[in-house]
């Protein structure tokens, strides 16, 4: 994640200031599925405050990334102090094929799921999430 460039997604004159109504953050999330290569997912959003101690995310698939159907990620509020952590609450649906479902009454999909990601590089993800599906 890093602070996207002035006049991010925006067609006309670049801006010398960041409104409110810019994309401030922007990145990728990558995803183990447990075989294969990892789902990958552009990210945007903004912060809540001046400090950025506190953001919302929206997450969409990259073209064709998605290799298996299954619980993904669609948008995150998170909670950062300054540290090398952040603190996050998933929102999740169920990707099958073209579709996405949720519903209020599933465990997975119908509430957030708390999560702490720690700073690592791909290196160390790619061997974590390797680990994990053998």
């Amino acid at each position: 994640m890093r602070l996207a460039p002035l006049g991010y997604h925006r067609q006309r004159s670049t801006p010398i200031m960041r409104t409110q109504r810019m994309t401030w953050l922007i990145g990728r999330v990558l995803t183990c599925t447990g075989a294969g290569r990892p789902n990958e997912f552009v990210l945007d959003g903004k912060p809540d405050d001046d400090g950025a101690s506190r953001f919302h995310l929206s997450m969409h698939p990259r073209v064709d990334s998605l290799n298996a159907d299954g619980l993904a990620p669609s948008h995150m509020k998170g909670r950062w102090a300054g540290g090398e952590t952040i603190d996050l609450e998933i929102s999740l649906h169920l990707h099958r094929g073209k579709s996405s479902i949720s519903n209020s009454a599933d465990p997975d999909t119908g509430r957030d799921q708390q999560a702490t990601l720690h700073r690592g590089t791909e290196a160390q993800f790619s061997s974590v999430c390797q680990s994990m599906t053998r």
